[in-house]
């Protein structure tokens, strides 16, 4: 496994926020994490990136206990935090410096091509939209070449349409770099369709209410997956439960595990 979460919990003074959270994470594979505003899904990307450490419990990253940030885990917030007086090529530059890498320029020309940018790469964040302003910083934390990408939901304040493109143009590139990531999404088609599983987490403090397997076939594009057998099933169990009005814990054996 790459990443362990053992018995993770956090408070902040009296206000219990995460509550005993085990997960384990497999080499490559794409985890999802939903649940109610104020549950703790924040709060345990910045756990698992080392920007906090635990009231109890443990997070090991390839059996090295987590107590610090690493660009080995590389979190991509809702705002892509690019630098605004540099253009998106030394923006991707500053990632590979940090890397003490040689010829920086031909390999941020190479990511930023991967993220489909090349024509952008002397335009500066203020100039570029916001699905390309995230491109940017997608490329960035590739550059930077970490072991887990952490996505604290970066699409999110982007329209549907862009969204769903980035998506679709984004995700490809990140399986066949064989990425291993952990989104956070309000979203639970971004949820399903991101995800090899997702996990449920509770109203605060944030328990694991249930881990989702997602039968959907790969590659997936967003059109032809929502037609797939069982996705409107699932999408509307998950939007009862995220609404109060179902109790994930009930088992049922054709969707969950």
């Amino acid at each position: 496994m790459i990443l362990d979460v053992q018995n993770v919990s956090l408070n902040y003074g009296p206000l219990h926020v995460l509550k005993d959270i085990s997960f384990s994470l497999r080499e490559r594979e794409r985890l999802a994490l939903v649940g109610p505003s104020g549950c703790g899904k924040s709060t345990l990307i910045g756990l698992i990136a080392g920007l906090r450490q635990a009231c109890a419990g443990q997070i090991l990253h390839r059996g090295q206990r987590v107590e610090s940030p690493s660009r080995e885990r590389v979190v991509i917030f809702q705002n892509h935090a690019l630098f605004p007086w540099a253009t998106a090529l030394e923006n991707v530059e500053f990632a590979l410096r940090a890397r003490g890498r040689k010829n920086v320029r031909e390999e941020a020309l190479h990511w930023l091509e991967t993220m489909g940018l090349t024509p952008f790469a002397e335009t500066y964040p203020k100039q570029l939209s916001g699905g390309m302003a995230q491109r940017v910083g997608l490329a960035r934390a590739l550059a930077a070449d970490p072991d887990i990408l952490l996505l604290d939901e970066p699409f999110s304040s982007l329209d549907v349409l862009t969204r769903d493109r980035l998506l679709e143009e984004v995700l490809p590139a990140l399986t066949a770099l064989g990425k291993t990531l952990i989104l956070v999404t309000h979203s639970i088609d971004e949820a399903l369709f991101v995800g090899d599983r997702v996990l449920c987490l509770s109203p605060r403090p944030g328990r694991i209410e249930r881990v989702l397997e997602t039968p959907f076939d790969k590659p997936r594009r967003l059109i032809e997956f929502k037609r797939q057998s069982g996705f409107l099933e699932l999408e509307a169990r998950l939007y009862s439960w995220l609404r109060g009005q179902e109790d994930l814990r009930e088992p049922d054996s054709t969707i969950y595990i």
